[in-house]
């Protein structure tokens, strides 16, 4: 996970972070993440479940990223929805 972030997020400069919500717990909960410069991310899309609000606000606040948005019970081309429209915070399928 930790060379994940090293080598992609830091070095390549990422901007949008898509992620599932078991990622969103590692990165709220693991101590050394508070020690990545993270700074070039804008946004984080979390798909598959829904984070709920308390770990939506925690992540937020950890990884300094407002924009934190989310496709729930959703594949693909919810997630591309999300990437282009910024308005749109949450697409939910059933």
């Amino acid at each position: 996970m930790y060379h994940f972030i090293q080598s992609h997020v830091i070095v390549s400069q990422v901007t949008t972070l898509y992620i599932v919500p078991p990622i969103a717990v590692l990165l709220t909960k693991h101590p050394s993440v508070s020690n990545y410069d993270l700074s070039s991310l804008e946004n984080v899309i979390s798909g598959a479940a829904a984070l709920g609000t308390e770990l939506r606000e925690e992540l937020s606040r950890k990884i300094r990223v407002s924009d934190i948005r989310q496709g729930i019970r959703s594949g693909l081309l919810p997630m591309m929805v999300l990437h282009f429209r910024k308005k749109i915070k949450e697409v939910v399928f059933s």
